[in-house]
């Protein structure tokens, strides 16, 4: 799934924690995480660590049975430059308090909320000042340096997501997908697109899980054609009737038919991105459906 597999990650970074983590590496970016992992339990202080001269990190979730963060917060003083090393990680970050500059190996992508939340693209090599509320995608392998710019100390939460954990699963029988309850039933044959997808009656449904009374629903798209659906949790139990679609509470989708589904979701009512479904493919959520889309 291409760069599509990469922003999948923003989504882990959001659950993980209420600041805003971003992924994404063209257009925009996309896609749900692997269950997210276990945040510290009430009122235990987060452990901080100092990682370079003048800059801490601050532990704020880990996967399950994990001693490493996949979730922190770093802290860099005014002035500081801190190198990064490459890993088999995805990095993404949201900007707490800037500006920060980074420079990478790779080109990395820059989303900020000023700027209309159009992905900007940096290139490899070319220093980068990132303002506060920005978010940043950093590639797989990529290294570089931070620097505290501005005078001041500066905050960054960093989503630090092995790639080893994004797994994209394809069937080329729908109706033997591990995505229990969606059958594949519909059809569509190679001139539309068709996505059958489930939610929630809940905004308190684990990732994954479309748990109540909803079932599963169909909706069947024109190439070229798309549908805005309404995500007020107002109708969080309400199924689409063929004209309305109502997307709150997504948690499993999949594409039976034969040609690619773009679904745009919304994260924690904070991070929207957009998503391909390839032919015969099935994905887990945690999200709001907002649009659905079949390619020309």
């Amino acid at each position: 799934m291409g760069r599509n597999r990469t922003a999948r990650i923003a989504a882990l970074a959001l659950m993980l924690a209420t600041a805003v983590v971003t992924p994404g590496l063209a257009q925009e970016p996309s896609g749900p995480p692997p269950s997210p992992g276990n945040l510290p339990s009430g009122g235990a202080a987060p452990e901080v660590f100092d990682v370079a001269p003048g800059v801490t990190a601050e532990a704020l979730a880990f996967p399950a049975g994990s001693s490493t963060p996949v979730l922190y917060r770093l802290r860099l003083g005014a002035g500081t430059t801190y190198r990064f090393e490459s890993d088999p990680s995805i990095a993404l970050a949201v900007v707490e308090s800037g500006p920060v500059t980074i420079t990478s190996d790779a080109a990395l992508t820059v989303v900020d909320p000023a700027a209309g939340e159009e992905p900007a693209a940096r290139a490899a090599g070319s220093p980068s000042e990132v303002p506060t509320g920005a978010r940043i995608l950093l590639p797989e392998g990529a290294s570089g340096e931070l620097t505290a710019g501005g005078g001041s100390d500066v905050s960054l939460v960093v989503a630090s997501v092995p790639t080893a954990m994004l797994q994209t699963e394809a069937s080329p029988d729908p109706a033997a997908s591990p995505a229990a309850g969606i059958v594949g039933a519909a059809t569509g044959g190679s001139g539309s697109c068709v996505l059958e997808y489930q939610r929630a009656d809940t905004m308190w449904a684990p990732y994954g899980s479309p748990d109540g009374i909803l079932g599963t629903e169909i909706i069947r798209l024109a190439p070229g054609e798309r549908k805005v659906f309404v995500t007020d949790w107002a109708y969080e139990k309400k199924r689409n009737n063929g004209s309305t679609y109502y997307g709150s509470h997504l948690r499993r989708t999949l594409n039976p038919g034969e040609r690619a589904v773009v679904v745009r979701v919304k994260e924690y009512s904070t991070y929207t991105y957009r998503w391909t479904l390839g032919p015969s493919t099935w994905n887990k959520w945690q999200a709001d459906l907002m649009e659905v889309s079949c390619p020309l």
